[in-house]
Formats: structure tokens, C-alpha cells, sequence
């Protein structure tokens, strides 16, 4: 969603419609105009989509306080690929720490995708760039932060991904000085995704997408 009515202050944001893309059904409801998020894994040489860990060396799933029922797997990637239209922006949230899990995933993107891969495992991305595909320094914490406001390589195709609880219109700009890509996820109100616009963020990743309507 690059915006609601004319003139508003979403214009210029890219709306991500958060974990959207784990299952069929909530990736083919989300609106054109809005980028699917998909919580991407490597499992024994299977890309699965899910956001709930795996308990090794078991294959048993497991959310923040509960274990999934036994025999729950994540959905393969390209069940949700087949799902929506093949011009349709995907964010790839990469939970994956080596390079050669990167490969794997990008061998299920068909070139003509576009997507923007986003993690925390900022040196496996090399497989990404060189897909062309834009990637971000996932950060959750203040020193994650000054960490990727530190290393080279910021830039037109690499920018950053912030908590929005850490954001401010100060730190923004800063970072806006050197990439154009500056996100943020965890904002639960209009009010707050409007700030967050105001302060000059260019994508935000929303449970609720309407927030941003």
C-alpha cells in the first residue's frame, strides 16, 4: 500500500502486511497494494514458511509458551508463491544464519518476483544482493542499531529495519542520509504509523494493514 487518500502521509510508505505470507489463505487475502511478508526457514534442505522455532534436533514446532501439535511442518514456499499473482511484492524475512540456506531460498524465488529480503543474520544476505533484491539490518535492540549504522554498506539497496519503539525523528534521519530504506515493524496505532511516516520511515510492517488506511 504506497498510500491511502491523495495527499496523505502513507503516499510515500510501503505498507507490509506482517507474517501474511505463512499460510495460503492469509497471503491470497491481502490487498494488491500491499507486500507479503513471509517468515522463510531452511529445514533439512525444505524452505517452509512458519514463525514458530523448531526444538532441534527434533523436527517439533514450538511458538514462545507452547509446543505446536505433533507433525505440524511449516508450508512450503511455493504454495504461497502459486497463490498470489506473480507480479506481487514479497518481504522475505530470512530466519536463516548461513549463506547456503540463502542460496536455497532464493533458488525458490522465479526470477521475475520482486522482493526485499529483511534479517538479522545481516552477513548471510550476500545471496540476496546478489539477486539484485534490497535488503535490511533487521535491529531489535539499541545496540543492534549502532551496529548497523556502523558498517559499511548502507546505501540505495540496503537500509535498515527498526523496532518501532527504538524510533525517533532523530535517528531516522540520520539513517535516512544514507539509505532511502528505513522500516519499522511493531506499531499497533494509526496514530503511531502516522508518526512514524512523519518522521520519514518509508516502510512499515503492520499485523493490521488498516492502520495504515
Amino acid at each position: 500500500m504506497d498510500g491511502g487518500v491523495a495527499g496523505d502521509v502513507f503516499d510515500d510508505v510501503t505498507i507490509v502486511a506482517h507474517r501474511a505470507g505463512n499460510t495460503v489463505e492469509a497471503a491470497a487475502a491481502v490487498p494488491d497494494d500491499v507486500v507479503v511478508e513471509l517468515d522463510v526457514h531452511v529445514l533439512r534442505g525444505r524452505v517452509e514458511l512458519r514463525h514458530a522455532k523448531v526444538l532441534h534436533p527434533t523436527r517439533r514446532l514450538w511458538e514462545k509458551w507452547y509446543f505446536l501439535p505433533k507433525g505440524t511442518r511449516g508450508v512450503p514456499i511455493g504454495d504461497v508463491l502459486d497463490a498470489i499473482g506473480p507480479g506481487r511484492t514479497l518481504m522475505i524475512d530470512s530466519k536463516m544464519a548461513t549463506r547456503r540456506s540463502t542460496r536455497r531460498i532464493v533458488a525458490t524465488i522465479p526470477e521475475e518476483r520482486p522482493f526485499i529480503a529483511s534479517g538479522r543474520f545481516w552477513y548471510a544476505h550476500g545471496p540476496y544482493k546478489a539477486r539484485g533484491a534490497p535488503t535490511l539490518r533487521s535491529c531489535g535492540n539499541r545496540w543492534q542499531i549502532w551496529l548497523a549504522g556502523r558498517l559499511p554498506g548502507l546505501g540505495p539497496d540496503c537500509g535498515v529495519c527498526i523496532h518501532e519503539r527504538n524510533l525517533t525523528a532523530d535517528l531516522v534521519a540520520v539513517f535516512r542520509e544514507r539509505t532511502p530504506l528505513v522500516y519499522s515493524w511493531g506499531a499497533a496505532t494509526t496514530e503511531r504509523c502516522r508518526e512514524l511516516a512523519g518522521y520519514g520511515v518509508t516502510g512499515i510492517i503492520l499485523d493490521d494493514v488498516s492502520l495504515a488506511g
